[in-house]
């Protein structure tokens, strides 16, 4: 099982546990609020449900600061968005993981970018942990080029 999983992570959801724990010790408790839903409810300027069925059914963000939520349209500090590229992601079963972490990888740097224009967030932060090694600088550019305004933060931890 560690050289499957890499030894730190069982899941996605564990990533984005210790970067809040982190983000609560460096900025104070009660800052940060995880899977936060991002909806109609919370933003006038967010898409409507016909638009939202043709995009997406439902957002969360995986981390941002909860002090915000007590307004509509209140402009948050952070959205950050997480992905992990696992250790033998391929290995475990093929190429097709790997090629859907990608996808994701752009839906949600597409998603930080609008709800950074729209003004929900003053911030955006997409951070992906590559166990694999499967990231380059060409992509990352890429990704930067096209997403300016969203801070990619690449953590390449090979073992």
């Amino acid at each position: 099982m560690d050289e499957l999983w890499s030894g730190y992570f069982r899941e996605e959801s564990d990533i984005v546990f210790h970067l809040a724990r982190f983000c609560s010790e460096e900025f104070g408790v009660g800052y940060v609020h995880l899977d936060s839903p991002i909806s109609t409810f919370y933003f006038s300027n967010y898409p409507s449900l016909k638009e939202k069925e043709k995009r997406i059914k439902r957002q969360f963000i995986d981390i941002t600061d909860p002090n915000t939520f007590s307004k509509k349209d209140a402009k948050h500090g952070i959205f950050v968005e997480v992905k992990w590229i696992y250790k033998d992601i391929v290995k475990a079963g093929g190429k097709r993981p790997l090629e859907i972490r990608m996808n994701g990888i752009e839906k949600d740097l597409e998603r930080l970018e609008e709800n950074l224009k729209n003004g929900r967030c003053e911030n955006a932060f997409m951070t992906i942990i590559d166990d694999e090694g499967r990231i380059d600088n060409k992509r990352v550019t890429e990704w930067k080029e096209k997403y300016p305004d969203v801070q990619i933060l690449l953590c390449q931890c090979k073992m």
